[in-house]
């Protein structure tokens, strides 16, 4: 029984096409970067909702928003990614705020995706924040986004 079980995955991942046969990811793991972010959509030149750019914070560039991001990293045949979990904003002006977050919501914040990248580890990585809805909560030193 065993064996007919093996040829059967065999023949099975013979026929699927090559951009399958990788998938297989090892166990996704957690980092936290610190991070400056100009909030807006990157088509309608970085106005309303939305997270329209994203840089390593090095202390020198402030940007709408600033704080520490939590992303997933994934494992594959061409190396690691890395995407969006939550975002701790710690450092915002009450303007801005009040003009992109509402207290405690779960908002279309990202009406469109975004992919940068930035240099993780030492190395250039890809950084995908998805588009849809996040939850946004009122903490004590800002705001948090998360999925």
């Amino acid at each position: 029984m065993k064996s007919i079980f093996f040829v059967i995955i065999i023949a099975i991942s013979s026929i699927l096409p090559e951009s399958m046969k990788y998938i297989t990811t090892a166990a996704a793991k957690e980092i936290e970067v610190e991070v400056e972010a100009e909030l807006g959509r990157k088509k309608k030149d970085c106005t309303g909702f939305g997270i329209c750019s994203v840089v390593l914070s090095t202390g020198g560039i402030k940007l709408d928003a600033g704080g520490r991001m939590t992303l997933t990293e994934s494992q594959n045949s061409k190396g690691s990614t890395f995407e969006l979990k939550k975002f701790n904003i710690t450092r915002i002006d009450k303007e801005v705020a009040n003009e992109h977050f509402v207290r405690d919501s779960i908002l279309d914040f990202m009406p469109e995706s975004l992919q940068t990248q930035l240099k993780i580890n030492g190395k250039e990585s890809t950084v995908h924040i998805k588009s849809g809805n996040y939850k946004i909560a009122k903490t004590k030193g800002g705001y948090l986004l998360s999925r």
